[in-house]
């Protein structure tokens, strides 16, 4: 649910047309010619679209870490910014951006001044995003920032689930890490590619979680299915 005086901003250019949410600077629609996308936030499955993921990526072991010698508490799962209104500060024909910067509040969860940008840009049938952050402390500060899309994938008498496949650019020969039932990364692997480039798409794929890979080559991967043309890269 939106927090109170949240706004969603629109943008068409072209045959594209995006809406980003303030809260989290999350995109919510991206259509294409009117073709959806981006996951509608049905809430008995997921309540999010495309949360952006920092300082974490992933979960906290209990909740708490030390730095300086000092503990800080974060319970909430890939980090706080999600949650967090954003300030839209620029607005072009093809063009959103926006930014978060660091407070009192975040302060006593992650000990880091910054100002996080993230720019949405239609170039073409394309939607480019872009992340820009500001360390404005005197010392290293250290994060992880991650994206977390939903794909709207066209499933119907004709097209299955398992049509889907994920395409890596490159062959790849890859373990995946283990997670613990709390999505912790766990020491141990277990095979998933073996000289190969595809990796099929099925309900039972993500049932325990996340697929964290070990040492990949490839620098993108698109969604193709092998009923038709079409991609998402």
């Amino acid at each position: 649910m939106l927090k109170i005086g949240s706004k969603i901003e629109t943008l068409k250019y072209g045959n594209v047309e995006i809406a980003v949410a303030d809260r989290g600077a999350e995109l919510r629609s991206y259509k294409v010619d009117g073709e959806e996308f981006i996951w509608d936030r049905k809430p008995e499955f997921w309540a999010a679209s495309s949360p952006v993921l920092f300082p974490f990526v992933g979960t906290i072991k209990n909740g708490a870490y030390s730095f300086n010698g000092k503990e800080y508490k974060i319970s909430t799962r890939h980090g706080f910014v999600r949650t967090e209104n954003f300030e839209l500060v620029e607005k072009t024909e093809n063009s959103l951006k926006f930014r978060f910067s660091s407070n009192k509040e975040t302060l006593e969860k992650y000990p880091f001044e910054f100002e996080l940008f993230i720019t949405y840009t239609i170039a073409g049938n394309t939607l480019e995003i872009g992340y820009n952050l500001v360390n404005k402390n005197d010392s290293d500060m250290y994060f992880s920032l991650g994206t977390h899309p939903a794909f709207a994938l066209d499933v119907n008498d004709d097209i299955k689930l398992s049509d889907y496949y994920l395409e890596f650019e490159k062959n790849e020969t890859s373990k995946k890490y283990k997670l613990n039932e709390k999505g912790l990364v766990l020491d141990e692997k277990a095979d998933c590619l073996n000289n190969e480039n595809k990796l099929q798409i099925t309900e039972n794929v993500f049932d325990d979680d996340a697929i964290i890979f070990d040492d990949l080559k490839s620098e993108k991967v698109t969604i193709k299915n092998s009923k038709n043309s079409k991609k998402l890269i």
